[in-house]
């Protein structure tokens, strides 16, 4: 699947998507932090049970999608829900996220909700790279 942003006339991009197939997920990508990557075993965060199950269970939604349906969920909805991030318009909390996040993805960044927890990525080739985790509300941007 490739994603291509264009311009329209309000000057807002839209999106095409080119190729429906279901995607894979990869963590290839995401940031080296134990505070919004993949944390050690031993951190707090992985015991939280409930918060690592809503995490899982959005990764297998992902996993469940095309492209095109992922992007278009509706963000309310509090696990799976999509929403575009526009990294120049948002407020955020975290400098070293934002700047990690312009400078590793060429395509759009999305944000999917997983109860109270946020991942970031984009979608190439029909993979979904996780970029970053929010685990607590409000430590990446605020909400």
């Amino acid at each position: 699947m490739i994603i291509k942003e264009t311009p329209n006339k309000t000057g807002l991009s839209s999106i095409k998507i080119t190729k429906s197939s279901i995607l894979k997920v990869s963590f290839s990508k995401i940031i080296d932090d134990n505070n919004f990557g993949l944390p050690m075993p031993s951190d707090e965060k992985v015991n939280n049970a409930k918060k690592i199950q809503k995490i899982i269970k959005t990764l297998l939604i992902i996993r469940s999608k095309t492209g095109a349906e992922l992007v278009t969920t509706n963000k309310s909805n509090n696990i799976g829900g999509c929403e575009h991030c526009d990294i120049q318009k948002w407020s955020w909390q975290n400098q070293k996220i934002k700047n990690y996040l312009k400078e590793i993805s060429k395509n759009a960044i999305y944000i999917i909700r997983a109860g109270d927890s946020r991942i970031f990525g984009s979608i190439e080739h029909d993979v979904f790279f996780v970029y970053c985790i929010e685990y607590k509300p409000g430590d990446i941007y605020k909400h």
